[in-house]
This record gives structure tokens, sequence and C-alpha cells, in this order.
């Protein structure tokens, strides 16, 4: 039978399971947070849209308010991945993916 601290400290590209875990869980819970502002970005941009004057902040909600489900995955994954050890090379793999993404 498995021991369950057994199988938290397995290692896996040089993070615990448990690690690996609660980088997921960062990444769920960003995402389901960015999910729920999505819309109120939305409303928000739709209300300065209605203006007769061009607000400040009207083209950075209109850009927010756009962003697509893919997008919001990439940036909580992204968020995710800061709570793992990754070595150089494949830190700048993901902040080079993420860079891609976020133009």
């Amino acid at each position: 039978m498995l021991d369950v601290d057994q199988w938290r400290s397995w290692p896996v590209f040089n993070n615990s399971t448990t690690a690996w875990l609660i980088a997921g869980a960062v990444s769920i819970v960003a995402l389901s947070i960015l999910l729920i502002l999505r819309p109120v970005v939305r409303r928000y941009a739709e209300r300065l849209r209605l203006t007769e004057r061009t607000e400040f902040l009207e083209i950075p909600t209109e850009v927010l308010s756009r962003t697509t489900l893919p997008f919001l995955i990439i940036v909580a994954a992204f968020i995710g991945l800061h709570a793992l050890e990754l070595g150089p090379t494949l830190s700048l793999a993901v902040r080079s993916i993420f860079t891609i993404a976020l133009f």
C-alpha cells in the first residue's frame, strides 16, 4: 500500500507532488477570479462606451473586456507556476509564452 507522505514527496520536475497540487490550486483560484472579474469589466466598459466623451480608462477597459478564455487560462497558469521552482531555461520559456500571449 502506498503511504501518502511518500506520495506527496515524489519529485516531478524538481518539485514535490504537493508543490504541483498547490500550483494547480493557485491556478484554479486565479482563473476563477479572472472569470468573475471579466463580466464586471465588460459592464464598466459598456458604461464608458455610452458616454459622449472619451474617458481615460476607456481603451484599457475595452481591451480587458475582450479577453478570451484561452488568454485567461494562460494568465492563470502563469500565476500558478510561480508556486513552483523552475530552472532558468524553463522559467525563460514560461515568460516568453506569457509575453507572446499578452501581445
